[in-house]
């Protein structure tokens, strides 16, 4: 049975102010630092809508230092070579054919560059959205998946996973979300570096779908288009990377189309606590459930800093208009896993997609944002996060390459960029994420699993 109840302003106040502290013990960054940066990439595209091949797939690959890089896919067998100056992004197109579509297929894509780099995909037809790509390094064994309703004919809660290494065995088990819970049985496949296996279905969410397999793996996630075309997609984090402790920034509004928060418990008995300044609530939900909490509602109001705590281990996603064409997720990484050093990142335009408004914001410790830079100029205007030791910045920037800069390599903060449409398809994804193995628990997979 799920649980809410209002939590009293009392209680809520205790909270934030033990988030403030425990926050204060952010890991140290480390040259052990698993985050998006890396030299080798294993990435996939989830279908489009009614599994079409139109619209437009591709890679925007930054580099802080000048590198060569390699995009090699299986499909074809074709090597793309491209040389991405320092402090720059290049957009790479991707033939359609290496949108999934469904079950076993050869469409993995890997990228291999001489430096450290980061990848953002783009995958658009009726609707747009990107993901943060993680690199092999930073992959693991056990993930649970985000996804979204089906919305009508064509609409396809979807979960892709790629094997990064030969002779990987990929055990699937389907979460029903509104309907009867775990499947009684996996989907086991066999899978060898850069062949796929996609996971649709039209009948219900599958949001709380679990991924085990034997070797690293990535595992993409989401909606062919949530409603009215909106795709949405992401790359999941490990379970291995998941935390409990998050802190949210408000999106830009276009009328109606609030933010929506998802949380998904990884583990069975999962308390979560949902605060703000003047609100808060509670659930305890088990692994593979989720606790919405809809910008529709008055539960969320807009242009205000939300706190979620869990007692174990969550999936934390933001998402902008599941219930409108302007529909994009993007993954909340705990506070422990905020990322440092030099990023560089892009921010779309209308030469391929929508005319979109593009924002970058930044979240760090109050009296760390002194000195941090946008392309070179400080930025400026900050405000409090209350009851909390956070500050947060929204700047809005061009379609470009972009660099957000700490002086101090080693100071954590949280990024993400979006695009917000007038009347079209918007964009998010993080600039940057650490994905270190925080989370010590053992799985605990449901019996069918073993």
């Amino acid at each position: 049975m799920h649980t809410a109840q209002l939590l009293s302003k009392t209680a809520m106040v205790k909270q934030l102010l033990l988030l403030s502290l425990t926050s204060l013990l952010v890991l140290a960054c480390t040259a052990q630092d698993r985050n998006h940066k890396g030299r080798q990439f294993v990435v996939a595209f989830i279908p489009a809508a009614s599994r079409e091949r139109r619209g437009y797939i591709g890679l925007a690959i930054s580099a802080e230092e000048t590198t060569e890089v390699e995009i090699f896919d299986r499909i074809t067998g074709n090597t793309d070579l491209l040389t991405v100056p320092g402090g720059s992004t290049q957009l790479h197109d991707l033939p359609l054919d290496l949108r999934t579509r469904e079950d076993f297929e050869q469409k993995g894509i890997s990228v291999t560059a001489t430096n450290p780099v980061s990848v953002v995909g783009i995958n658009q037809y009726l609707g747009t959205d990107t993901f943060l790509a993680l690199p092999v390094e930073s992959l693991d064994t056990n993930y649970i998946a985000a996804t979204y309703r089906p919305s009508g004919i064509g609409s396809y809660a979807c979960v892709t996973v790629v094997a990064s290494q030969d002779f990987t065995s990929v055990r699937i088990l389907r979460h029903r979300a509104g309907r009867a819970g775990y499947d009684a049985e996996p989907t086991v496949v066999g899978l060898n570096r850069l062949q796929t296996y996609t996971l649709v279905y039209w009948l219900d969410d599958i949001t709380g779908t679990l991924v085990s397999a034997s070797s690293p793996v990535a595992v993409f996630t989401g909606n062919t288009y949530a409603r009215d075309f909106g795709h949405i997609e992401e790359q999941m984090p490990p379970i291995s990377a998941l935390g409990t402790e998050f802190m949210l920034t408000p999106v830009m509004s276009e009328g109606y189309n609030r933010d929506f928060v998802r949380v998904i418990a990884a583990y069975n008995d999962t308390e979560v606590e949902f605060h703000s300044v003047d609100f808060g609530y509670f659930e305890t939900i088990d692994q593979g459930r989720n606790y919405d909490v809809n910008g529709r509602s008055e539960r969320l109001p807009e242009n205000i800093f939300h706190n979620v705590t869990c007692s174990r281990p969550c999936l934390v996603i933001q998402c902008k208009g599941w219930d409108s064409n302007q529909s994009w997720m993007t993954v909340v990484p705990p506070i422990n896993q905020f990322s440092s050093g030099t990023h560089v990142f892009p921010a779309f335009n209308r030469d391929r997609f929508p005319d979109y408004q593009s924002y970058v914001q930044v979240l760090i410790q109050s009296g760390r944002e002194t000195g941090m830079t946008l392309d070179g100029a400080e930025i400026a205007e900050w405000v409090d996060v209350p009851n909390s030791t956070y500050r947060a910045a929204r700047i809005r920037v061009d379609p470009a390459s972009h660099t957000l800069e700490h002086p101090d390599p080693n100071q954590r903060f949280y990024s993400n960029v979006y695009g917000v449409p007038f009347l079209d398809f918007g964009y998010g994804n993080p600039v940057g994420i650490s994905v270190n193995r925080i989370n010590s628990m053992e799985m605990e997979f449901p019996p069918q699993m073993n």
